[in-house]
């Protein structure tokens, strides 16, 4: 299931590269023209913050979301959690044009 969703989000605005072993997925987070963000924008963790309002308690490590779901998920809540994070990708434009506003 995790790699179903994982090959499904490759080539998304944002998503620079995707990688998975095992039950563990990471995502990169990219700008519109593929490059990384400034580090001090901290893109993966506003994201991440975000995403708790969904009830998925996320980690990044710098602009990367780590997908780190214990080994007895059930196959609903990998699906709840893969839908979320889906979702969570909509949320970027907004917090990337804070980001690019808070810089000016």
């Amino acid at each position: 299931l995790l790699a179903k969703f994982l090959d499904a989000m490759r080539g998304m605005a944002h998503v620079g590269g995707v990688r998975q072993r095992g039950l563990i997925g990471a995502i990169d987070l990219v700008d519109a023209r593929g490059e990384a963000f400034p580090a001090s924008w901290r893109v993966g963790g506003a994201l991440c913050r975000a995403m708790r309002s969904l009830g998925l308690l996320m980690r990044p490590l710098a602009d990367t979301i780590v997908i780190m779901p214990p080994l007895a998920i059930s196959a609903e809540h990998l699906g709840h959690l893969c839908r979320g994070v889906l979702q969570s990708l909509e949320w970027l434009p907004e917090i990337i044009a804070a980001r690019e506003a808070e810089d000016l």
